[in-house]
This record gives C-alpha cells, sequence and structure tokens, in this order.
C-alpha cells in the first residue's frame, strides 16, 4: 500500500512524508520512506541495504567473516515477516506501584498491560505473564481492535491484560511477558545476539524492586531500554552500551523441580530511597493541585460490575447518544447533557463520545467533576476477571491514581533544531524586552504594537475572504487531536504572545464556526493540561490559525502563585515546535445578518443589538464575533462592548478594537472599565469617557449598553470569571429586564 497518513494525521519526515509504502506484516525495513517512483523488475534489487541490512545472521558470524564468507547474499537469513514480539506498557519504565494493601483496600489489585503481534498475517492465538521467572504462567484477556480480513488475516496488533495482586508484584523480582500464534510459534526465553542486532524477540522482562518511602512501601519497575537513544533500563544506562544479560539461564525452567537455593539468589533487599542521596527521588508527594487532578472516580469494581468492550463503547458515538470511558470505566453521560449543565456546553462532552477520554478528563477537571461522574457509571471496559484472579473488588486499570509517587519529568533534547534562549518564567515578565534583548537569536522581528497591526490586517483580510468548503478542506477535527507546527511567535506585550500555527497546506482553512473555540493541549510538571482558546483569525485565513494569548507567570499573582499551567507551557514554545490541538467546539454559532444559535436552536429572530461584556481573556471570543459582524457590508447589527480589566496593563488588544471602533463607528462602540488606575497610559481615554475607573455594575451597563428588547432582537453576550458573569453581569441584566434566553454565556 502507499500510504500518506498515519492515524489520521499526514505523515511526519521521520514516517516518510509525503508518502511510503506499506507492507502489512513485514518488518519496517521494507516499507520505504520518502518515496518518489516505484520500478517493477524481474530481478531481485541490488541495492546495498537491501543486502547489508535486514538480515538475521547466525551468532558466531562477525563482520569479517560475513564479508569473506559472502554470508550477505544468503537468502535463507533474509528477513521480511515480523517474528513473534510483546511487550509490557503497564506498568511502564520507571512506574513506582503503590503497595500499601494492608491499610488501604483500593491498592489490593494492579492491571498488567501490554501489546503482540507477529508477521504473516496470523492470528496471536495467547498472551502470558509470568511473576517467578517463567516457572509458571498465567493467561491474559486479549482485546482485538479489529476484525480479520475476508481471507482470514489479522494484521493489527492486539492488546493483552491481567490483573494481578500487588502483594505478588512486591514477591517477585520480574514480570515477564510472551505470546503465541496460530503457528505455535512463541517467544525464546533468552536473547541470541546477532550481527545486525535485529529479530530479537525474546520474552519481555520488567524487573521489579520494593522500596521505601517516607513510610510508604512501593515497587519500582524497570523496562529493559528505554526508546531510541535514551539513558535508562536494566540491560545497561547508557545508549550504545547496553549488554546482552542473560541471567535467566541460571535460573529454573518450566517443568523442573523449583530449586529453592536459586530462587533465595533473587531475593531482593528493599531499598529506601529517602536514606539513599545518589538515587534520583522520583517519589516527590504529589502538590494538592496535583492530588486534586488525580483524584480517581471510584477505584474498586462492584461485584455484579458490567462490562463492555471499547467496541461497544464506540457505537454509542453521536450527541444523541454519548458514553465515554475515564479511566478504564464506562460512564452513560445522556442523563447529563439532557440537563444542559455542563459550562463548557454539551459538546464538550460529546465530542469525544464514544472514546477513551481519560487524558481530556484528567487535564480540565477537578476533583468536584470526578464526584459528578460516580451517577451515571454503567462498568468497566473490558472482560470480567476470570474465578482464578481472586478478585472482588478490582482496582482503577490506571497505575497513576492518588498515592501513587509521581514520575520525573524527563526533558528531552530535541536534534537539528534552532536553539532559543529560555524565556522568562517567573515574577513580573516583560517578554518584548527579552525579544529585544535577544536579537541574535530571534532576528529584528515586529514586536508590540506593530505586530499586532500587522496581525489586525491579517485578520481582516482573512474575515473578508470567501471560503469554498470544496476548495479549502478543514484543518482540524473535533473527535481527534491534531498537531500543528508554530509558524510564528511573537510577542504582542509584556505578557501577551501571538501564536500562529500552521495548517496542513496553504489552502485548508481552520473550519470553524463563528462562535466556537479550540483546545489547545500541552504538558507542564508532569501532567496533562488543556484549555479552549478562541482564535483571533477566522476561517477565510488560509494556511494559518491564530491565537492571542496571555500567560499568566508564576510568582507574578499573589493569588494564584503557581500561575496558569497551560499559558506556561506554550511560552515555553518556540517556532517549529507543535501544539495538540482540536475542535471546533462550543455551544454558540452566529452566522452573518444576526443569526444566532445556541445550543443547536436558532433564535425566532435575527439580533439587531449586542451588548457584549468581557473580563480580562474573555476579549478573545468577543473579538471573533465583532469581526465577523463587521467584515460583512450586510450585517446591520449593532454592538457595544463593555471591556473590563484590572488595570492599564491588563488591557488585551487595544490597538485592535480601537481600530475597529474607529473605522466602524455607526456599528461598534467601546467602553473599557479598569478597577484600578496605575499610571497616566490611557488618560486621555478616560478623560474622553471612553473608559472609567472602577467595576462593571447595573449602571454602567444601563448606561453603556443597549436597552432590552421584548421582541429578542437585543441580547447580551458575556465571557469572563465565573464571579464577573453570576456575580454582577446576570443579576443586573435580569433587573434591567433582559429575559434568561436573551442571556448569553461563554
Amino acid at each position: 500500500m502507499i500510504a500518506y497518513m498515519q492515524n489520521g494525521e499526514k505523515l511526519k519526515p521521520d514516517h516518510g512524508y509525503p508518502v511510503r509504502l506499506i507492507i502489512p506484516g513485514y518488518i519496517g525495513g521494507r516499507m520505504i520512506k520518502w518515496l518518489s517512483k516505484i520500478k517493477i523488475t524481474t530481478k531481485e534489487s541490488d541495492n546495498f541495504y537491501h543486502f547489508r541490512d535486514n538480515r538475521i545472521l547466525p551468532p558466531h558470524v562477525d563482520e569479517k567473516l560475513a564479508d569473506t564468507e559472502n554470508w550477505w547474499e544468503k537468502p535463507e537469513y533474509i528477513f521480511n515477516e515480523l517474528n513473534i514480539n510483546s511487550a509490557v506498557t503497564s506498568p511502564a519504565h520507571d512506574e513506582y506501584i503503590s503497595c500499601n494493601y494492608e491499610s488501604n483496600s483500593n491498592e489490593k489489585d494492579y492491571l498488567v498491560k501490554g501489546y503482540a503481534y507477529t508477521g504473516g498475517g496470523r492470528k496471536i492465538t495467547r498472551c502470558e505473564i509470568s511473576l517467578n521467572g517463567g516457572y509458571t504462567w498465567e493467561l491474559c484477556e486479549i482485546h482485538r481492535p479489529s476484525k480479520p480480513t475476508e481471507y482470514g488475516k489479522h494484521w493489527t496488533w492486539v492488546k493483552f491484560s491481567k490483573v494481578v495482586e500487588r502483594s505478588r508484584l512486591v514477591e517477585s523480582s520480574e514480570i515477564i511477558c510472551r505470546a503465541w500464534d496460530e503457528s505455535n510459534n512463541t517467544q525464546p526465553r533468552d536473547l541470541t545476539w546477532n550481527l545486525m542486532g535485529m529479530g530479537n524477540n525474546p520474552q519481555f522482562r520488567v524487573k521489579t524492586t520494593e522500596v521505601a518511602f517516607e513510610g510508604k512501601r512501593f515497587v519500582r519497575c524497570e523496562h529493559p531500554t528505554e526508546p531510541g537513544t535514551l539513558k535508562g533500563g536494566w540491560m545497561g544506562n547508557t545508549a550504545g552500551q547496553w549488554e546482552p544479560v542473560i541471567e535467566q539461564l541460571d535460573g529454573q525452567r518450566a517443568g523442573e523441580e523449583i530449586d529453592l537455593t536459586v530462587r533465595e539468589k533473587h531475593k531482593r533487599e528493599v531499598v529506601s530511597i529517602a536514606s539513599t542521596p545518589e538515587t534520583k527521588v522520583v517519589g516527590v508527594k504529589p502538590s494538592l493541585e496535583a492530588q486534586e487532578r488525580m483524584e480517581s472516580p471510584k477505584s474498586t469494581i462492584p461485584a455484579n460490575a458490567k462490562y463492555y468492550t471499547e467496541e461497544e463503547v464506540a457505537q454509542h458515538n453521536s450527541e444523541e447518544d454519548c458514553w465515554i470511558i475515564v479511566k478504564g470505566k464506562v460512564y452513560d453521560t445522556n442523563a447529563y447533557l439532557k440537563e444542559g449543565l455542563h459550562p463548557g456546553g454539551n459538546a464538550s462532552i460529546t465530542m469525544n463520545a464514544g472514546e477513551d477520554t481519560t487524558e481530556d478528563f484528567e487535564a480540565v477537571h477537578s476533583a468536584k467533576a470526578w464526584k459528578q461522574l460516580e451517577p451515571y457509571y454503567i462498568g468497566e471496559v473490558g472482560v470480567k476477571p476470570s474465578s482464578s484472579s481472586h478478585t472482588s473488588d478490582v482496582t482503577s486499570s490506571i497505575a497513576s491514581s492518588v498515592g501513587e509517587v509521581a514520575k520525573e519529568v524527563k526533558e528531552k533534547e530535541k536534534k537539528n533544531k534552532k536553539m532559543y534562549p529560555p524565556t522568562p518564567t517567573t515574577g513580573n515578565v516583560d517578554l518584548v524586552k527579552h525579544w529585544q534583548e535577544n536579537k541574535d537569536v530571534y532576528g529584528d522581528v515586529v514586536l508590540g504594537e506593530e505586530a499586532e497591526a500587522l496581525a489586525f490586517d491579517r485578520m481582516w483580510a482573512g474575515a473578508s475572504h470567501p471560503v469554498d468548503d470544496a476548495k479549502n478542506p478543514r484543518g482540524c477535527s473535533a473527535k481527534k487531536w491534531i498537531p500543528l507546527k508554530i509558524e510564528k511567535k511573537v510577542p504582542l506585550s509584556h505578557d501577551c504572545i501571538l501564536l500562529r500555527l500552521q495548517l496542513e497546506s496553504p489552502e485548508h482553512q481552520v473550519g470553524m464556526p463563528v462562535g466556537q473555540h479550540l483546545y489547545l493541549r500541552g504538558e507542564w510538571k508532569g501532567r496533562k493540561v488543556m484549555r479552549a482558546y478562541t482564535p483571533s483569525s477566522l476561517n477565510g485565513t488560509l494556511g494559518a490559525v491564530e491565537f492571542v494569548i496571555k500567560i499568566y507567570f508564576s510568582g507574578a499573582n499573589e493569588n494564584y502563585p503557581e500561575g496558569g499551567a497551560l499559558t506556561q507551557y506554550l511560552n515555553q514554545l518556540n517556532e517549529g515546535d507543535t501544539i495538540d490541538v482540536k475542535g471546533p467546539i462550543g455551544h454558540i454559532v452566529y452566522e452573518n445578518g444576526g443569526k444566532l444559535i445556541i445550543d443547536k436552536k436558532v433564535r425566532p429572530k435575527p439580533v439587531k443589538k449586542m451588548t457584549l461584556m468581557g473580563g480580562g481573556t474573555g476579549v478573545a471570543p468577543m473579538l471573533q464575533l465583532i469581526v465577523a459582524i463587521l467584515s460583512d457590508p450586510k450585517d446591520e447589527t449593532e454592538i457595544v462592548f463593555i471591556y473590563a480589566n484590572k488595570s492599564e496593563k491588563d488591557v488585551l488588544l487595544k490597538y485592535t478594537l480601537d481600530r475597529l471602533e474607529r473605522e466602524h463607528p455607526k456599528r461598534f462602540r467601546m467602553h473599557y472599565l479598569i478597577s484600578k488606575a496605575m499610571d497616566n497610559s490611557y488618560e486621555s481615554d478616560i478623560t474622553k469617557g471612553r473608559m472609567q475607573v472602577g467595576r462593571i455594575s447595573k449602571k454602567i451597563i444601563g448606561l453603556q449598553g443597549f436597552d432590552a428588547s421584548k421582541d429578542g432582537t437585543s441580547v447580551a453576550v458575556m465571557c469572563g470569571p465565573p464571579a464577573f458573569e453570576e456575580d454582577t453581569c446576570i443579576p443586573a441584566l435580569k433587573e434591567l429586564g433582559f429575559v434568561d434566553d436573551d442571556i448569553i454565556r461563554y
């Protein structure tokens, strides 16, 4: 097959962009990357690497012997079809499993997980694990992500899992896995060296060590090696210097009588990582915020729990029928969706309908949200464990629940990439000054208000550009995360940046209705974080999507000493890095001419007047709405925007808003509010009455906003902190005569 995408995403250069070959069941070395032409011949390829690579030569053959005796061209040693292999994924490398089951019933059991595959389209028939050095083996449950082809071929990898008691992990020195296929091929016990280092598929071993930390017991897990050139693994800690450790040759083989003296050799001492200075202490107690984020749903499984396969859950994948998976548990959210109580709208849930949303859920929800899940629990993912597992209350299948030792964050150096100076991270940061002081790296880049002016021109040109869905495919998806490369990163102020993300091609549009937003996702301090952002660009800005991001630095605000997790993550990225994007999502859609759709219901009459109220970063969705209306000469909707901030320096996009008002005085008017005047930077605006010192109130809304209407043609739209909306704006609007249907919250 010729492939140009992988997992719904365009191939990356490392994977063969723009196109590559795929041969099911074959080794990767036969699947040519960066394919430019195909030539059909009557003879075998004479390519150098066809002979000098992808060969499994006998262990006695070294490079000299291979050359002198021409082993390279012996056809019986060619490596084409994959051989059978398997590996453990849970526990992960350097994972610490909490094993305090005597005092915590939630730490009774653990779910070992892994994957297996084989070549030739053969079926994986069984997967097994051993906790006693391979003396006895235990069958695992197998999950098959796809059905065989019409010819009975099995081309996909399988996943396996097995519930084990954590007390057994404490007693064991390793977890071993192996797989079998329908030809009764299985993995050898030991590694066999060969010249090319290819095709080695011994039983996969995870070494375990009991450790004590802060009075608690953990089992540290170590895989054989780390991926690529990363350091780590029990086979050796230096990349390129691994040793083929074959310690099992002295151990018991299956069927042999157990020799207790040999078993005694593997008995381990308990390591106290608190008292070993040279040991990396990865068992750091999570912060209070992290503990709240990691708070799991009910960790035990009811005795009468129902079990659903991933395929069964995937059938409930619509807005009308929505199930989700969180930490191995299945939730039927339909009753909750009918109530319409989710702060982000129903679409925030239905975008993950039928899928495992654990990562996204953990990234944005607090312990309160975990509790709210419980009434909608309907069962577990997988197959009900057999009675031989001796479990009645199986714990969560995710090992990173509260009580697990937090993993050490590992920074990976990126090769062949421009190096940027580290951006400031704490206190009163001035990003514009930082860029100016590092011109030798960033170049002579337009910054501040000048950069905002250029962004305005791009935004307006895009808003005025018609989009043809047939010619301009959508660059984002509401069902999957798509990594987008940072094309430009420019500071607009001391704590505000513009990010321009590159879409798949210059013809792609972001594909987002006005009124909706996109999710950005990253990782900060060892955990996934995500947040909804409204782009400053519209669909007509082809080939890219732009965001204006305010960075909340740690130490800059005493009320939020840790700052904003995602914004600090975004600030550390540079041009060339990628950001995960998902969407569009949202419950508001505006179609030009005053047509407003809320939760898929079209308002009876077109809107003629809009009173917009935004606080801080709530300016972003308001700007999108303002630009969409003003860029359409046929749209006669009038707008007032009351924009509240703490001080002058917190006002975002003032150049853009002032220019829109200046160029469209009949249809758009601005009114700024600042809680406290810190300098005289906007003294002229205060004198003219465009800005005033104070907080938003009923009086200000009544004076500056439009009156309520009896026919529903005047609406109030708001976006800001909960206190801004719930404690002030909504009560004030109701007193001013606005009915619930005319009060709209982002």
